[in-house]
């Protein structure tokens, strides 16, 4: 073998070596966004379940079991169940928060766990529509950027109540 040969051969093997390097950081970026868009679509899941079907906080009544509802804006939303409680949802910056009779808000959904999340990091949109006298329509984005990429999962549904 010659040198130029051999040289030839060396460039040849650090061209593989960086391209299997690459491939290596480009699947690991595939599986840190799949990872990220699949927690974001679960979370969609369970705060839209938990508003329509409620949860312990709401003792299991939901917005179906709404024997009357307000739109307070296009955030917010109240209800009374048939047993004559009040419940309230509404957007909170990034945060969905539920309150029972007027008591204390409590959040159903806090992308980082602290009250105020970082609007550069975290997004939460929802929306309320009223599409028929008894049915509300429900619109849910949430966001959050990983590795300089943002990454969302969004929901929409329409519940109807008995009204």
């Amino acid at each position: 073998m010659t040198f130029i040969e051999l040289q030839l051969a060396v460039l040849f093997m650090a061209f593989l070596s960086a391209t299997v390097i690459m491939y290596m950081a480009s699947f690991q970026q595939m599986r840190n966004e799949h990872q990220a868009n699949l927690k974001l679509s679960m979370n969609a899941e369970n705060i839209v379940t938990k508003m329509i079907w409620g949860s312990q906080g709401s003792k299991g009544i939901g917005i179906r079991s709404a024997n009357s509802l307000q739109l307070i804006s296009a955030t917010q939303v109240r209800y009374t169940d048939t047993n004559g409680n009040t419940h309230e949802i509404r957007l909170n910056g990034q945060n969905i928060e539920y309150r029972l009779n007027g008591n204390v808000w409590i959040a159903i959904y806090d992308p980082n766990g602290s009250k105020n999340a970082d609007p550069t990091t975290y997004s939460t949109n929802l929306t309320f529509t009223q599409t028929a006298p008894t049915a509300l329509q429900i619109q849910l984005v949430v966001g959050q950027k990983t590795q300089r990429k943002w990454n969302y999962a969004s929901l929409s549904t329409q519940v109807a109540y008995r009204n």
